[in-house]
């Protein structure tokens, strides 16, 4: 058993190492900014109900500080009437769980222009890579600190022992999704005590 797991992480890293070296580039260096955003992409077609309660409240925050900014959501179709109920989002787009490389590059293609792209996964698939790259987004959020596109390094609030030995308990690493999320936000400028930090009431 412990040897099948392990040929199994093997292969995983070698797939990640293999999709990195065909489709990570180095991203903008230019300062983020979370206002005056004309174009956000927030991958979720692979999340369920809970993880569309967590991001709605950023979601709706990025509207308020970037009112101009057109937000799509990738769903899947079990969560996307949730996104779609939401007045703050623009568009829905029912993405494929395994698009083939065709219809990967054709959904980039609607999605050019993009200026923050949001992705929270600790190891990105080949798939989602080939995504990012093909959009090129000016600014990339994921939980995977092995990539050169990633440029907002959200990661680094994530470790459960942080580099003073410190647990979860004791450090404010590992913060809640919702949290993580608003430290995007942050990064871009926007003051910590200004985010409604609310959730969204999603049913009467």
């Amino acid at each position: 058993h412990d040897l099948k797991k392990s040929i199994l992480v093997l292969k995983d890293s070698v797939r990640h190492f293999i999709s990195r070296s065909l489709y990570d580039f180095k991203s903008t260096d230019e300062p983020f900014s979370a206002t005056g955003l004309k174009k956000a992409v927030i991958y979720r077609a692979d999340g369920k109900l809970g993880d569309a309660v967590c991001f709605l409240p950023f979601i709706r925050e990025l509207r308020r500080f970037s009112p101009d900014c057109e937000i799509t959501v990738l769903s899947n179709g079990n969560t996307a009437q949730i996104y779609e109920a939401a007045d703050f989002i623009d568009k829905v787009i029912i993405f494929p769980k395994k698009p083939k490389n065709r219809e990967t590059d054709r959904f980039a293609e609607s999605l050019r222009g993009c200026d923050l792209y949001v992705h929270l996964f600790e190891k990105l698939k080949g798939r989602h890579l080939r995504l990012i790259n093909r959009i090129h987004p000016k600014w990339i959020a994921t939980l995977d600190k092995s990539l050169k596109c990633d440029n907002l390094g959200i990661y680094e609030y994530t470790s459960s022992v942080d580099e003073r030995g410190l647990t979860w308990e004791q450090s404010e690493k590992c913060l809640h999704i919702t949290d993580l999320l608003f430290r995007i936000l942050e990064k871009g400028g926007i003051a910590p005590d200004v985010i409604d930090r609310s959730y969204v009431r999603m049913f009467a």
